[in-house]
């Protein structure tokens, strides 16, 4: 028997956008003198201080350069801001298409996405498809991040909805989790056509 849905709930990186621009993490990388790799570990280090608002993007930049013992000119961190928020701003087309056309089937639309400050600030002017959806939760404007349960909780209560009516679609496994721990359908997201199968194959949309 399929499943009959209320909602759907988005993440916004690696779902609505594409994955992280390598090349720009590559560029990052350069100014700290790193491997992309090793860098990605340090940078994974601070993100969820990053992506909550707890810490700017000035303090940010400032501890990776710490952990690595890096000295960063003003210059080279307006330029990492740059870099970060590009490299998260590339939107999938076709997913955003498939956003507009699911809109007429399905009654409520939500993201939950941790982003931070100055990714939500570059993307909310050129981001019409904000529109599609009837709540936006942010976890640079909650202060809290995924997995988190607590932002799951907040979503749901935005939206005065039951967690067994809604499917949440993230591309982290840790977070498909937790999404599913607080009641809610979730679906590990790889790439849009597994996931057009997966809506097909067991659900219904209302």
């Amino acid at each position: 028997m399929k499943i009959h849905l209320q909602c759907l709930v988005f993440d916004y990186g690696g779902v609505i956008s594409k994955k992280q621009d390598s090349k720009r993490v590559a560029d990052m990388a350069a100014i700290f003198d790193l491997a992309p790799d090793d860098f990605t570990r340090a940078y994974s280090m601070f993100r969820d201080h990053y992506d909550a608002g707890a810490i700017d993007y000035r303090e940010f930049w400032r501890k990776i350069a710490d952990t690595h013992r890096v000295s960063l000119t003003a210059e080279a961190v307006e330029q990492l801001r740059d870099l970060d928020v590009r490299s998260w701003s590339v939107i999938d087309p076709d997913m955003v298409s498939f956003l507009v056309n699911l809109r007429r089937s399905i009654s409520t639309m939500a993201v939950i996405s941790n982003i931070t400050p100055d990714l939500l600030t570059a993307l909310r002017p050129q981001a019409p498809w904000f529109t599609l959806f009837d709540e936006l939760v942010f976890s640079c404007e909650e202060r809290i991040v995924k997995p988190n349960p607590q932002i799951f909780l907040t979503c749901l209560s935005r939206l005065a909805l039951s967690a067994c009516t809604c499917l949440f679609i993230d591309d982290t496994p840790a977070n498909v989790e937790a999404a599913r721990m607080s009641g809610m359908h979730a679906f590990h997201y790889q790439n849009l056509e597994s996931f057009r199968e997966e809506l097909e194959a067991r659900y219904v949309l209302n």
